[in-house]
């Protein structure tokens, strides 16, 4: 197990470096820019490696689920609604697509494998919620309903780890977190 955890790794600082290398390459785009489009394609296959790093093709399975479920909902909703982008640069404005991806994959990998992953994780869709606002690509409200769906479909499409369980609560008088650890 030693080895394959140094595997998945060393694949993480091997996307995050090529997406640094990339991004700061295009004249055409800003770092944060490129960041951002790169991380919303970096984060589901990182999700995938990882779930193979660990013999868990049924984590697998349910992701791809949940990542098919985020990416049907995102189009469909960006087809009705129509929302114009910030930039003017088309009507698909709402809701975001890569917070909805990046999202979707940091929930799973919070969800199926706890803190570890999940922690680095949030923070990457974050950031990528980031740049699209940055970027003017979207507003606010645009990526977190990205944010919500990739989170939902995952939430409830994926079983959680069996050693460690991680979960909101929001109840009429507490908003917190539930955790579960198993011996």
């Amino acid at each position: 197990m030693i080895l394959k955890n140094q595997k998945t790794s060393n694949f993480i600082r091997s996307l995050l470096l090529t997406g640094i290398f990339f991004s700061v390459s295009a004249a055409h785009a800003s770092f944060k820019e490129k960041s951002g489009t790169l991380l919303e394609v970096a984060m589901p296959l990182s999700a995938f490696f990882i779930s193979y790093l660990h013999d868990d093709y049924q984590g697998g399975k349910q992701f791809g689920y949940a990542l098919t479920g985020t990416a049907l909902t995102t189009v469909l909703l960006k087809n009705t609604i129509e929302k114009e982008r910030p930039d003017g640069s088309g009507f698909d404005s709402f809701p975001s697509g890569h917070a909805a991806v990046t999202f979707s994959s940091a929930s799973y990998l919070s969800r199926r494998y706890g803190w570890q992953y999940g922690l680095p994780a949030y923070t990457l869709a974050t950031w990528t919620a980031y740049t699209r606002v940055d970027g003017d690509f979207h507003e606010v409200e645009d990526v977190l309903a990205g944010a919500v769906i990739g989170f939902a479909f995952s939430y409830f499409l994926v079983e959680p780890n069996e050693s460690f369980f991680i979960a909101p609560v929001i109840t009429k008088d507490q908003i917190g977190l539930v955790t579960q650890f198993n011996f």
